[in-house]
């Protein structure tokens, strides 16, 4: 019979390996949750290489309270970006293409929506990267020092919930709805 002297885990860490480095990981996380990406249709034209088959990827970051920190991510990466700056000390950094496409493609992510299929092809330290820089972008830091993470419903946010499960964290969830814009988004603590 069970009983209260009973423990049923409701979460694990998962062990896995993946292809990308925990700091291209907080790299994606950064570009997902505080900047934006697009990736070009394929049209056939000459403009996207030589065979007409090489897709534009474009990512930036944008940010105001983490600056020194995504310098040093970038200086980890081999990237030598210098961010613009605009009059509400706002930093945005266009992240290469070349990079981009390479990581991007090594990732599987090609769409916001692939951000799930991301979380599940990283490795154990890359997810863990992934999830510290999510509290960063999009979290607060509780005086018991828990994390609440608010993001809009959607694939990102079922993917930063599942990176807590994999990562062994009870994750709870609390949906609201926004004054402001009347939009779903999701406290996940």
């Amino acid at each position: 019979d069970l009983n209260s002297s009973h423990n049923i885990i409701t979460s694990a860490n998962y062990l896995s390996k993946g292809s990308i480095t925990p700091e291209e990981a907080s790299l994606g996380a950064w570009i997902l949750t505080d900047g934006s990406f697009k990736i070009a249709k394929l049209s056939g034209k000459t403009s996207q290489g030589k065979d007409g088959n090489r897709q534009a990827y474009r990512a930036v970051i944008v940010q105001k309270k983490y600056v020194t920190e995504i310098y040093q991510l970038l200086e980890r990466l081999g990237l030598d970006i210098i961010a613009s700056k605009d009059s509400n000390d706002i930093f945005r950094w266009n992240i290469p293409q070349p990079f981009v496409r390479s990581l991007f493609k090594r990732a599987g992510l090609a769409d916001k929506k692939d951000s799930v299929k991301l979380v599940l092809s990283l490795s154990t330290e890359a997810r863990k990267a992934f999830l510290e820089t999510v509290c960063l972008a999009e979290g607060t830091q509780r005086k018991h020092g828990v994390w609440r993470i608010a993001q809009n419903s959607g694939d990102l946010c079922e993917a930063i919930k599942l990176a807590g499960f994999l990562e062994g964290f009870d994750i709870r969830t609390t949906k609201v709805i926004m004054k402001y814009n009347g939009k779903q988004h999701e406290q996940i603590t």
